[in-house]
């Protein structure tokens, strides 16, 4: 049994109990109030399960109705030609913290044709967790280029491409368009495709769904680097397999 049924039997359950429970003499044993704030427990862990239901429900992922879905589905698997990107950054606060990495693959008939990677110098000295995580330190960081001269041959590098990543949507995109504002580049108006609830959608049954995992579960590597070019050219993969594995 999926996950995914799981939940709504235990939503059912939980609704059910919410909605006889008043003519259950049971409910009223240990008083009114007592009575009352079961009900109420009864009525959240429904609506909980049920929340967890529909995030791993499919429709609810690619799109509002069965037409959406099948067109988002659609034109995922038509799409050959894209840009894949990733960063690395000084924290996950888009105002607060930098980026300190940029790395991305072009995409051409399904094969990556280019690819652009550079440092970036940053005026925050690094964590010794962003240290650990992706071996960047703050001497390499030193002699880099400047956000302000990346972000104009970063967004000459992306075009007018449908940008993928993993997790784009609420990190990557957010400091992009930071950076494009910073730099005075304009908007950041790609049109993105997210792999992390692609992902969630077409495996529900996975416990994690980090670009590690996939990664794992599709044998493409046993580490993740965390550095831009190598995740950009993963998440790469990653994303043609699940085009060809989408019906």
């Amino acid at each position: 049994m999926k996950k995914r049924d799981v939940y709504y039997i235990l939503c059912g359950l939980f609704g059910l109990t919410t909605v006889f429970g008043p003519f259950m003499p049971d409910t009223w044993n240990k008083g009114i109030g007592a009575g009352i704030f079961t009900l109420i427990i009864c009525a959240a862990l429904a609506y909980w399960f049920y929340r967890l239901a529909k995030k791993t429900d499919p429709e609810a992922r690619f799109g509002k109705s069965k037409d959406e879905t099948k067109q988002n589905i659609k034109t995922i698997k038509a799409l050959k030609n894209y840009t894949v990107l990733d960063i690395e950054t000084t924290g996950f606060s888009p105002t607060e913290d930098e980026i300190i990495e940029v790395g991305a693959v072009r995409v051409r008939n399904n094969k990556i044709v280019d690819s652009f990677s550079t440092l970036i110098h940053s005026n925050t000295l690094l964590s010794p967790k962003i240290v650990e995580l992706t071996g960047i330190t703050d001497e390499m960081l030193l002699t880099a280029p400047t956000l302000n001269e990346v972000m104009p041959e970063f967004k000459k590098f992306l075009g007018t491409d449908t940008i993928i990543g993993h997790n784009i949507i609420k990190f990557d995109s957010k400091f992009i368009s930071q950076a494009f504002l910073k730099t005075q580049q304009g908007l950041f108006e790609n049109a993105l495709i997210d792999t992390l609830p692609i992902s969630q959608a077409m495996y529900p049954d996975w416990p994690k769904h980090r670009l590690l995992d996939l990664i794992k579960n599709f044998n493409i590597a046993d580490t993740e680097n965390h550095r831009a070019l190598d995740d950009a050219t993963q998440n790469m993969q990653v994303f043609e397999i699940m085009k060809q594995q989408l019906h």
